[in-house]
């Protein structure tokens, strides 16, 4: 059985490793985010409307699904961790804009192959 001294121990160790490697790692909805604001002039739209509520506008396409509520909420939660990420910044308003680490951040994402 491990002592409780030595897992607090190696929570430590493992912290500050996951922490770096969780702020390199994109889900599927970010990247997707962050591909279509590059592509898109570097701008995101955050708007608002009575039926749907808040949702991410990038371009002509907005991210949200009638039958499906999740989709709204699953894409407005992936602009809140490109903003912790410092791939997206507010701008003013309702607009995002990608920075420079969103940027190339994209731009090698979209290197990679599938």
């Amino acid at each position: 059985m491990v002592a409780l001294g030595e897992l607090n121990g190696l929570l430590k160790l493992i912290s500050p490793v996951w922490n770096y490697f969780k702020n390199k790692i994109l889900t599927k909805h970010e990247e997707e985010l962050l591909l279509a604001t590059m592509e898109n002039k570097g701008l995101l739209y955050v708007l608002s409307s009575d039926q749907q509520g808040d949702y991410i506008k990038i371009g002509q396409y907005g991210y949200f699904d009638n039958p499906d509520p999740s989709t709204r909420i699953k894409y407005l939660d992936a602009k809140e961790k490109l903003m912790d990420k410092g791939l997206i910044k507010h701008e003013s308003g309702l607009l995002y804009r990608i920075t420079d680490k969103g940027l190339k951040t994209a731009q090698k994402t979209k290197k990679q192959p599938e």
